[in-house]
């Protein structure tokens, strides 16, 4: 019985160890295989994290070759990213929507806001509440400012006034000078009692006299203490009210300008993220558009290439073999860059122990560019042309009544200009158009009081240029000028002096035109053909304008011009323009000539308002001028005159200047 005891009990010692000794294996393997997943896992992460390391600039490795760098960076973050196909899918899927907004920025990151277009600057602002302060103390010029009667209580107490005793003081210290009569006692007489009196009389006036420069001294400390209490109490006053004006401004330029910096952030971030999701689309197809090369072989170690990539169209041929060598033609086609199409040839050949029939194709490989650092717009593609324009418009009024001591008249003037131009441009081609339309009236209230003209002018010009050599060209140019009103010499409206196309001015030139920079151009026209019209229902005397008789309608003048023309920006607001134009008759080039000189200074003083001040010079040889006098005959004599003219106007004005775009097809995905 012991012994089966005994046995049972071996047994069952063989089991549980079996058992036990067992389980702890199972949980060893099992934890051995998890630990060999995270080692791979933990090694790629210390790997990635040296080479990282390795590539911080700040420690002092860098690599030789820039190329081998970008590859090693491309691998690495291949690696840390997402699967480029997740990616992928993740940019087209927001790239299709079009509403996704890739980036931003606050406004509290900009730099240089002042130069917004429309920001109050720093500087404009400071100048500006130096105005209000100025203005707000010019209104308190002549405005009386109560003080408080408190500050002028106990007034004697706050001020070192001479006591009575002390009045000697102001005499020894020379303040104040005694008369003669007050130096010396008075001579005496000789009678000792009128003597005395006399002198006791000089020392009671004397004493009344230094009290009284006492306290006419005292007076004058208590009315000096007085106007200084006034005058700070004043400037305290006008202080409080000028802050606290320009306090309110200044606040309401912070508030406008915030308002537009952010409206014109909002615009710039809008307009990066539609350039950034054209962008992405355009790197999207690129990376699209990469090719893996596959290699294909037979049982028989044949082998064939196919490139797999989006474009699709490629295919290639192979001999599938058997152990026994029986041959399969087979063609296989790109589907896209992860798969292949397998088919069978119409034409199926089966042999046995036969050379491998090979065919031979060449494939152009698509190259796409790998440089997208010059991506300007996906979209838009420049043109040559290049379109602005210039409109301003000011005016002017004064009004005095009848009773102003000064003189003078209540008057009303305003001044129109418009200018525009579209301009050709190419490397070796330059075509320029310009416009000018200007109109001015005034009226002056008098006796007569009627509107009168002051500036009046249309005027067309075209030149066409051709790369010369270095920066000259070969051009020609056509230009037209006339007026668009009545032109009288006031008051007298009777005769009119100048009219619709009376005169009208056409010019032809051809030369050289020498242009080294966009501000300044020079046009040498040995060929120059000038030609005035006077309309002949104008009614106006076409001799004033060069003609031989009252008959003749028509003037002719062959000769060679100059016109030059030089722009300078004297600040970012502020440019000055200066057009010269010379032309010599030929038929007689020293007593006969044209000179047109205009100078013209635009000062941007805000957005939208400008001052133009504008001077021209003219003579012209053809026109000619009443000089008084009368020859033999008793006609009148003329002469041609220097012209000159000035205005400067303040007004509203406009301008703008693009670039022409072209649109091209959107991005399709294939």
């Amino acid at each position: 019985m012991k012994s089966v005891n005994l046995l049972v009990t071996l047994l069952l010692c063989i089991f549980c160890y079996s058992a036990f000794a067992g389980e702890p294996e199972m949980g060893v393997k099992k934890k051995k295989e998890k630990t060999d997943l995270q080692v791979e896992k933990d090694s790629i992460q210390t790997v990635l994290q040296k080479m990282n390391q390795f590539m911080d600039e700040e420690k002092g490795w860098y690599f030789p070759k820039r190329e081998l760098e970008r590859s090693v960076k491309t691998l690495t973050s291949h690696v840390e990213a997402t699967p480029i196909d997740s990616l992928f899918v993740r940019l087209l899927k927001v790239y299709m929507g079009g509403e996704t907004q890739w980036i931003s920025r606050d406004v509290s990151d900009l730099t240089e806001i002042d130069t917004i277009p429309g920001v109050i600057t720093s500087y404009e602002l400071d100048e500006k509440m130096r105005r209000i302060d100025r203005a707000v103390r010019n209104s308190f010029y002549d405005s009386l400012i109560v003080v408080p009667p408190a500050l002028f209580q106990n007034i004697e107490g706050k001020i070192d006034l001479l006591p009575e005793e002390q009045g000697e003081m102001l005499i020894a210290t020379g303040y104040k000078q005694l008369p003669e009569r007050f130096k010396r006692l008075p001579e005496p007489t000789g009678n000792k009692q009128q003597d005395s009196l006399k002198v006791i009389n000089f020392q009671a006036d004397r004493i009344a006299f230094v009290d009284s420069l006492r306290r006419s001294y005292n007076d004058s400390l208590i009315f000096a203490y007085r106007d200084s209490i006034s005058a700070d109490y004043r400037e305290k006053v006008v202080t409080y009210y000028s802050d606290s004006i320009q306090t309110a401004f200044k606040d309401s330029i912070d508030f406008y300008n915030l308002n537009l910096v952010t409206q014109w952030n909002d615009s710039i971030v809008e307009q990066a993220n539609r350039e950034i999701n054209d962008y992405v689309g355009l790197l999207t197809e690129y990376a699209l558009n990469d090719s893996v090369q596959v290699n294909i072989q037979n049982l028989s170690n044949q082998q064939t290439s196919l490139l797999l990539n989006n474009n699709g169209g490629r295919y290639t041929r192979l001999w599938l073999k058997n152990e026994q060598n029986d041959s399969l033609s087979v063609k296989i086609e790109n589907v896209n860059n992860r798969s292949m199409k397998i088919l069978i040839d119409d034409g199926v050949t089966i042999s046995r122990f036969k050379e491998q029939q090979t065919k031979d194709f060449a494939f152009n490989v698509k190259k796409t560019k790998k440089n997208l650092n010059k991506v300007n717009r996906k979209l838009d593609v420049y043109t040559p042309w290049k379109v602005g324009g210039y409109g301003n418009a000011g005016f002017t009024q004064t009004y005095i009544n009848d009773y102003w001591s000064k003189g003078g008249k209540s008057s009303l003037s305003i001044l129109a200009v418009l200018k525009g131009y579209a301009n050709y441009l190419k490397p070796k081609l330059k075509w320029e158009n310009n416009a000018e339309i200007k109109n001015g009236w005034m009226w002056i209230d008098e006796d007569d009081a009627e509107v009168r003209k002051n500036s009046d002018r249309f005027y067309i010009a075209s030149r066409l240029g051709i790369s010369a050599f270095k920066k000259w060209y070969y051009s020609a140019e056509s230009n037209f000028e006339t007026q668009f009103f009545n032109g009288y010499k006031y008051p007298n409206t009777d005769n009119k002096i100048s009219a619709f196309l009376a005169p009208a001015k056409w010019q032809v030139k051809i030369g050289l035109d020498y242009k080294p920079n966009k501000n300044m151009s020079l046009l040498l026209s040995p060929l120059t053909s000038k030609t005035v019209w006077v309309r002949k229902s104008s009614g106006v005397d076409p001799t004033r304008f060069g003609t031989k008789d009252k008959d003749t309608y028509r003037l002719w003048v062959p000769g060679f011009s100059a016109d030059w023309k030089y722009k300078k920006q004297i600040s970012p607001d502020a440019s000055w323009t200066t057009k010269l134009k010379v032309l010599f008759d030929y038929r007689d080039p020293i007593a006969k000539r044209d000179i047109d000189w205009e100078n013209i200074v635009l000062m941007q003083l805000t957005q939208r308002v400008n001052l133009n001040f504008n001077t021209k010079l003219i003579y012209d040889d053809n026109v000619k001028f009443a000089t008084g006098k009368k020859d033999a005959d008793g006609k009148d004599i003329k002469k041609p005159k220097w012209q000159f003219k000035e205005f400067v106007t303040i007004g509203f004005s406009y301008k703008f200047d693009r670039q022409l775009y072209k649109n091209v097809k959107d991005i399709k995905f294939r």
